[in-house]
């Protein structure tokens, strides 16, 4: 914890704007009348270290977690929608707990550089720059759910790039899938590309073959 000596400072999060929210704040609880984490809601907290949120919140708007420099766990079980940066700039997120995941917009986990723990199971869309300089993760598990990997190589926005701890991917063997070029360029560690089709896993020792 960055502040504060270490002391554990719980917060339940009903409403309100970003005025309402004390700054020494570590474990923040949102509760069960929210349902939408508001834009920039938590931009910048300086303190926060845990996020808990209830199974009925189901999105984090643009920038709402935004450059939290002491976040490092997040649970959210019932989120479908991680918007636009939602997390970038968070360098100490180790672990986001999700199970109903679908859509992780432009540049959300950009500059997470711990992250190693996330499921990705239940993503269909993943847009450009979603996990951007994500250093450490060293596998990446989609299923065939998966229907797009989306990627702007003019301005280095693929959805991988610079995840330079990743080895081993898995995803689905679809047409039009990867919608940028080189979308992994950068992940000079990936030598392992696993792609399911129609429920078969299929293993490849070279990562050239998901170009």
């Amino acid at each position: 914890m960055a502040a504060y000596g270490g002391h554990r400072v719980k917060f339940i999060y009903s409403g309100g704007n970003r005025d309402n929210i004390p700054q020494n704040v570590t474990h923040l609880y949102i509760h069960e009348k929210v349902t939408v984490i508001r834009r920039e809601l938590f931009m910048g907290h300086p303190n926060l270290v845990e996020v808990h949120c209830h199974a009925g919140v189901i999105r984090i708007m643009l920038r709402a977690f935004f450059r939290c420099p002491s976040l490092r766990r997040v649970i959210i079980p019932g989120v479908e929608t991680v918007d636009c940066f939602a997390f970038e700039g968070c360098p100490n997120l180790v672990v986001v707990k999700c199970h109903k995941l679908e859509r992780i917009r432009l540049e959300a986990f950009s500059g997470c550089e711990s992250l190693s723990n996330i499921n990705l199971l239940s993503v269909k869309i993943v847009e450009a720059g979603a996990f951007k300089g994500c250093k450490a993760m060293p596998r990446v598990t989609f299923s065939k759910d998966l229907e797009s990997l989306e990627g702007n190589r003019r301005d280095h926005r693929q959805a991988f790039v610079g995840c330079t701890s990743l080895e081993s991917i898995t995803i689905p063997l679809k047409n039009g899938l990867i919608t940028g070029s080189d979308t992994f360029i950068g992940c000079k560690n990936l030598k392992r590309v696993k792609l399911v089709d129609d429920g078969v896993l299929r293993d490849f020792a070279d990562a050239l073959l998901l170009e």
